[in-house]
């Protein structure tokens, strides 16, 4: 199911600084939940945070926006995605 690739991307981010290739194993396990609930917020947010840390910022704003998009009027993940989006 998603959240079983969503955890793995999560997994696959922190591991980042210190394992070779990790962000790309990240970005393929937000890929595969996104492609499984394509209304996934967390799972664009997530794929985001790994494309700005790779200095890929137009990738990193689609995914804010996608997520931003997904979020509920008034909450607080809505707020910090605007707050990324203006940067």
């Amino acid at each position: 199911n998603y959240e079983t690739f969503f955890n793995l991307g999560t997994i696959y981010t922190l591991l980042a600084p210190s394992v070779e290739n990790s962000a790309e194993f990240a970005l393929a396990s937000f890929d595969k939940a996104i492609e499984l609930n394509s209304n996934c917020g967390k799972c664009y947010r997530n794929a985001g945070l790994v494309y700005a840390h790779l200095g890929k910022t137009a990738e990193a704003k689609i995914n804010f926006q996608k997520a931003y998009d997904l979020e509920p009027e008034g909450s607080a993940e809505k707020a910090m995605l605007e707050k990324w989006l203006a940067e």
